[in-house]
């Protein structure tokens, strides 16, 4: 079990220590225990989402063979051959 040896003090509102209290309650755990899940669920997707993923061995043996493969630009070089979506072409030099 690891030990909790640091302190985290925060200001709520009377609303939202109320809403906090009860989402505990309805969790079974105590608030500080709910936020701290809750916190931490939060901290790491934002962590995911600029620095990392996880994946299991047959998903990153997948990724790893995507990346291996030839790049097929016939469908890219289609795609920029068309009239841009965007109408005529914008001269930024005046």
């Amino acid at each position: 079990m690891t030990i909790k040896d640091q302190r985290l003090n925060l200001r709520a509102t009377s609303d939202q220590s109320e809403v906090l209290r009860l989402a505990a309650e309805e969790s079974e755990v105590s608030v500080t225990e709910f936020v701290l899940r809750s916190a931490m669920h939060e901290a790491e997707m934002v962590l995911a989402d600029k620095r990392r993923f996880v994946l299991t061995d047959h998903d990153f043996d997948v990724f790893r063979q995507s990346l291996d493969r030839p790049i097929r630009v016939d469908k890219l070089a289609a795609l920029f051959a068309e009239p841009s979506v965007f109408g005529r072409e914008i001269n930024l030099e005046r």
